[in-house]
């Protein structure tokens, strides 16, 4: 949460690299795309 937060307040919503993972996760699966190992995407993005 520390994270999320201070990355909100330091460059804005549109901008957080967490928000831009969850996007493109939520656009993944959406667009019932090739499957991902969540996890490993997590900790290779970060």
């Amino acid at each position: 949460m520390h994270r999320y937060i201070s990355e909100i307040q330091r460059v804005g919503y549109h901008h957080a690299p967490l928000e831009k993972m969850a996007y493109a996760l939520d656009e993944q699966f959406a667009s019932r795309g090739k499957k991902i190992d969540v996890p490993k995407y997590v900790s290779h993005t970060l």
